[in-house]
């Protein structure tokens, strides 16, 4: 009995054993690339308080960084309300809290504190804003969510802050 008898495998030469490994070598590194690209979306939805660790940070400093443009002045009306949800429409309520209370846009400090991700789109989280003179309401609780795909503060915790400077906002 000669190699080529022998059932099972056949001699290394053979053109189409190689071709079926390759083939199986590429099906399985699309499976493991499929698998991978899933896992981040998966670990994003995952656990009972939202994202996963190495999300999480990422997601925190956004939230961070959504109440820092939103409410930090000095500069354009229009950047400040990119970071906050319905921003267009609330910009008649930023004119008028600027004409209230024009030194607010120049010298708020904001800090947040606490960020609790209720779901993988919102969060809730505590924040204060102190302004230059002393002025500082304390601290208050506040919501983010995200917007298009960017976190965003909430119509309700920015109308609420709009409020301190006398301005209203329109009905959503």
């Amino acid at each position: 009995m000669t190699m080529s008898d022998r059932p099972g495998r056949r001699p290394a030469g053979n053109g189409t054993t190689r071709t079926r490994r390759r083939r199986h070598l590429a099906a399985l590194t699309l499976l493991v690339a499929a698998v991978s690209a899933m896992i981040p979306a998966q670990a994003a939805l995952a656990g009972e308080n939202g994202p996963q660790p190495f999300v999480r940070a990422r997601a925190e400093a956004a939230v961070k960084a959504a109440y820092a443009q939103a409410f930090t002045g000095g500069q354009d009306p229009a950047h400040s309300l990119a970071a906050v949800e319905d921003g267009p429409d609330l910009a008649d309520t930023l004119a008028q809290a600027i004409q209230n209370f024009p030194e607010a846009t120049h010298t708020a400090a904001v800090t947040t504190s606490d960020i609790v991700f209720t779901d993988p789109r919102h969060a809730a989280l505590r924040f204060r804003i102190a302004y230059q003179g002393g002025i500082d309401f304390g601290e208050q609780n506040g919501n983010a969510l995200i917007v298009d795909g960017k976190w965003k503060v909430s119509r309700g915790t920015y109308c609420m802050v709009m409020g301190w400077a006398g301005a209203t906002c329109p009905s959503p």
